[in-house]
């Protein structure tokens, strides 16, 4: 039996090694796509490895991505890696002061940045900068500063370097070595720096392989940030290990062109992704048709339509899904396999799998993971795949990791087959004035389910009774704007909407405790945005800054005259 590669780098040469005239990863050049062998992406990788090396890069030296997902993110990635070095993603979207965050906390000498907006957020920091000398621009466009560099020139700064030289890096790559950071997305603070070890990464590529079954003949759409562990894991970590191929997908506007023209086996996405191919095939079915009582040949058609006519895992992880949206692409054809994961667990704890599989339940745990529900109800998880800790975090790090254990944060039970439910976070838990324990994230879950609505935060801490803020589905709105000749924010105010939002929270109110009923609302005029503070770059709530942001509009809807339906 083949000695399991101890690293990403390591897996990557032995697949070049061993396969090398295979295809790997796609990107598009104008309308074509322009594939690599596993031999020259693995040869693009020592040369990144050889470039970092001259310019000074030593061993556990730090770097940082900022970049939309492409193929020159992973040979960064991979590349810096395989040089001893710790990399570090950056969600395009953060802003300056953020990306300054992160390359300062990380200690990064070098940033690799997409282009020259991104360079530009790099440039007003650069007085507070004080570790970074380069920085590398992917898209060819030049500047003349001299903290930057093309893609091509540095690509060329290794020519002097042996490859000798990678191969002793290799050499000293210790399992237990941090190899990645990957910084929270922030909801309650500064994003913290989850280190992952070599060891964990290698484990759960080969896991994950295993679990999902992949192989060389399956293919894969990148299209998620790949600063989030989710997609590095399907992007980066486990084909080398698998063999399957990676497309990246050009922008989110260009997803469905690119799922129907490549037709992927694989498919990793957040709930929204599916929530909107949901949608989009529910406007297809003849009035009152319900997915199940299609002819075969017409279900194929629509799963087509949308790109998944030969999806073998079509995966969904990262928040809450519906039940209704997996039961819907059940009724076609589809199973959607829901997983749960975090970054400090590298992906993925616990996953719904081929005859252990429960629909709104995150599955049994991964082959090799302990998972056990703590007194106070909280998911706590043992495995090769928990993390080392938190990068100049002692204090985060003790109170997370203990005795062997990840307390995750979130609350959870196990039913009897084995099978883990999510109930909520731990700190998002309401203590009412009545003094009564609430987790919103259930019932916010189930207010969201209705197509008009896109998100919905549930207020009530220290207050009498649960109220609700809620915003529109913005696509759906614009839409639906657009056809009443009104503007998003005045369909929002729409007596008529308000109703039929009314009627939703009743419904779902019918099946909660009176205590967790929610009592008013208010339907914002525009949904949660990222400028204003109130969402992470993986579109999380900032509780916190919402609260502080529409704390006038929440203390109208108390203000509302008190009846004895709200007691």
């Amino acid at each position: 039996m083949a000695t399991t590669p101890t690293s990403t780098p390591h897996a990557l040469f032995a697949r070049a090694a061993q396969f090398p005239d295979a295809p790997s990863y796609h990107t598009k050049v104008g309308d074509a796509w322009k594939g690599y062998t596993w031999s020259e992406f693995a040869g693009l990788v020592r040369q990144t490895a050889k470039s970092l090396i001259a310019l000074g890069f030593g061993p556990l030296a730090k770097t940082c991505i900022l970049s939309n997902t492409r193929l020159e993110w992973v040979a960064a990635d991979v590349g810096a890696m395989a040089a001893g070095g710790v990399p570090s993603g950056i969600y395009h979207t953060c802003s300056a002061k953020e990306v300054s965050y992160i390359v300062n906390h990380s200690e990064s000498t070098i940033i690799f940045v997409e282009d020259l907006a991104q360079f530009a957020k790099v440039e007003a920091e650069k007085e507070h900068l004080p570790l970074l000398k380069h920085v590398v621009i992917f898209s060819g466009e030049t500047t003349e500063s001299p903290l930057a560099m093309s893609w091509g020139d540095f690509l060329g700064k290794g020519a002097g370097v042996a490859d000798d030289e990678v191969e002793k890096r290799l050499n000293a790559l210790e399992p237990t070595q941090c190899a990645s950071m990957i910084y929270t997305s922030g909801t309650t603070g500064p994003p913290k720096a989850v280190m992952l070890s070599h060891s964990n990464l290698a484990w759960t590529a080969n896991a994950a392989c295993q679990v999902f079954q992949a192989q060389a003949g399956d293919c894969c759409v990148a299209f998620l940030p790949l600063s989030h562990i989710a997609e590095q894991m399907f992007t980066i970590h486990i084909p080398p290990v698998s063999g399957h191929q990676v497309y990246f997908n050009e922008s989110l506007e260009k997803l469905v062109p690119t799922l129907k023209e490549i037709q992927p086996t694989l498919l990793f996405s957040p709930p929204r992704i599916y929530e909107k191919l949901n949608l989009a095939l529910a406007a297809k079915l003849p009035p009152g048709a319900k997915p199940d009582q299609l002819p075969v040949e017409v279900k194929k058609s629509l799963i087509e339509a949308v790109g998944l006519s030969r999806a073998r895992w079509a995966v969904v992880g990262a928040a809450p899904i519906s039940p209704d949206v997996l039961r819907f692409f059940a009724g076609l054809g589809l199973t959607i396999w829901e997983v749960y994961g975090q970054s400090e667990d590298s992906g993925p704890t616990t996953c719904n799998v081929p005859g252990k599989i429960k629909l709104g339940s995150a599955g049994p745990p991964f082959p090799g993971v302990e998972v056990v529900i703590a007194e106070d109800g909280e998911v706590l998880v043992r495995g090769p795949n928990v993390f080392l800790g938190y990068f100049k975090d002692q204090a985060a790090t003790e109170a997370t990791l203990k005795d062997g254990w990840l307390y995750s944060g979130d609350l959870g039970r196990i039913d009897e087959e084995g099978f883990l439910h999510i109930t909520g976070r731990k700190k998002d838990i309401i203590i009412t004035a009545g003094g009564k324990n609430i987790t919103p994230a259930n019932i916010e879950h189930a207010i969201k389910a209705h197509p008009l609505i896109g998100e919905a935060i549930v207020i009530g801490d220290r207050r009498p009774y649960l109220v609700a803020l809620v915003t529109l589905d913005a696509d759906v709105a614009a839409l639906k704007a657009k056809e009443k000749g009104v503007t998003p924010a005045e369909f929002a105010a729409d007596a008529g909407v308000r109703a039929m939002i009314e009627a939703h929270i009743e419904t779902v109110n019918a099946d909660l405790a009176h205590v967790e009923t929610v009592k008013r609302f208010s339907v914002l005029p525009h949904p949660f945005a990222l400028e204003r503070g109130e969402v992470t770059p993986t579109m999380k709530l900032k509780r916190n800054v919402i609260h502080n942001n529409y704390a006038a509009e929440i203390d109208a809807i108390y203000a509302q005259p008190f009846t004895r339906a709200d007691a």
